[in-house]
């Protein structure tokens, strides 16, 4: 009772439990990242801000960067490596981040980086141990590419061997307390997959022997789809890696993973954060990553020529539809593709409603259906003009 008369309640079943289960405890993020210059010098650069509010509904310890292909994602993401990790003397090329109190460095926001893409084409390379030695930000890269050793080097892409042997090494250093409850946890929630739930990988910690361990967690790594291995390379490495304060950088975690897969990583690496006190930022032109933030975690990219602008979505988006999400944010650019242009010609060319289902041979969905109708609605309007 002598601790409850200086200390609430809540904070004692609240922090003080999350101290003793190995969590660490919550504090707001109130962050500002201002960007490169823009391609234009008449264009001020963009600015981001990024607020995390500990134990908030839903989670805001996830933020989105969406827009379509090409308008600027994965180079804003590597800016902002750069940014934090490098030596901080190219603010015009690489951006910097701000903290909006005023209350640390600018330096001290972060106590590590973790850049995480799974893509080959990406033209950006992971950055090299002799760019990342500014003093008190790690730095890890998880991926497909192979680090420099030199600038002249071209290392090229890990193989299936280096990735199973990537995967069973930080899989043994999951076993270490606090880690093994954290890593336990998110694979339950990816468990959701029925292809993970019958790999069993969470039963790999049931296996003392190192060597044996090895050869397990290889062979169930490599039984694996290509995209069931990328999300459990992912997330056993960010639960190796993610300290307290870390910031997880993620470029189109979409691009092997089927939408509920996606959506229960996703979770679990809100989970994660949560109770490392971390803070992520995605990438992405997928709505379903777009349903599992709010949106006022979440910055629609646009580009218009040289200039390349940041807004919030007009509506929520946290637990909203995805053909809703589709057609908010990429608007016109759905219509004119995909079945839109095959239904828009058949509403020119047939006319009738009943023409068009029998074109088809009634394979068409609610969504087809009603964009008949409206079409056709818009085309007698103008005819009776």
């Amino acid at each position: 009772m002598s601790l409850l008369r200086s200390v609430k309640e809540t904070t004692v079943l609240g922090e003080y439990a999350r101290i003793i289960s190995g969590a660490a405890p919550l504090t707001p993020y109130n962050f500002r990242y201002k960007g490169p210059a823009q391609l234009s010098e008449k264009h001020d650069p963009v600015e981001l801000s990024f607020k995390v509010t500990p134990e908030s509904d839903p989670p805001s310890n996830i933020h989105v960067l969406i827009g379509r292909n090409g308008i600027g994602k994965s180079f804003l993401l590597n800016a902002m490596v750069r940014a934090l990790v490098a030596d901080g003397t190219h603010e015009e090329d690489d951006g910097r981040f701000y903290d909006e109190e005023g209350l640390l460095d600018d330096d001290d926001i972060f106590s590590s980086i973790i850049s995480v893409s799974f893509s080959a084409f990406d033209k950006f390379e992971p950055l090299s141990d002799r760019m990342t030695s500014r003093s008190g930000i790690g730095y890890a890269y998880v991926g497909l590419k192979k680090k420099k050793r030199s600038q002249s080097d071209d290392p090229g892409l890990k193989d299936i061997s280096a990735l199973s042997r990537e995967f069973s090494i930080s899989a043994r250093k999951c076993l270490d307390r606090g880690k093994l409850t954290r890593w336990q946890r998110a694979l339950d929630m990816l468990e959701s997959d029925p292809i993970f739930k019958v790999s069993k990988i969470s039963h790999l910690a049931e296996i003392d022997d190192v060597e044996e361990f090895r050869k397990t967690a290889s062979s169930r790594f490599r039984d694996l789809s290509s995209g069931h291995k990328i999300v459990l390379l992912t997330i056993t490495r960010l639960v190796e890696l993610v300290t307290e304060k870390s910031l997880v950088l993620l470029d189109e975690p979409e691009a092997h993973l089927h939408p509920p897969l996606l959506s229960a990583f996703v979770r679990a690496l809100s989970d994660l954060l949560n109770n490392r006190n971390g803070v992520a930022i995605i990438a992405t032109h997928s709505p379903v990553v777009l349903q599992e933030v709010p949106a006022d975690c979440t910055w629609l990219l646009e580009r218009h020529h040289t200039l390349m602008t940041a807004e919030r979505p007009s509506a929520e988006t946290f637990a909203e539809n995805v053909g809703v999400l589709t057609h908010r944010i990429f608007g016109l650019e759905v219509e004119e593709a995909g079945f839109y242009n095959l239904i828009r010609e058949a509403v020119l060319s047939l006319g009738d409603y009943d023409d068009i289902i029998g074109k088809y041979g009634g394979n068409i969905g609610s969504e087809g259906r009603g964009l008949i109708r409206s079409l056709i609605a818009v085309q007698n309007k103008r005819s009776q003009k």
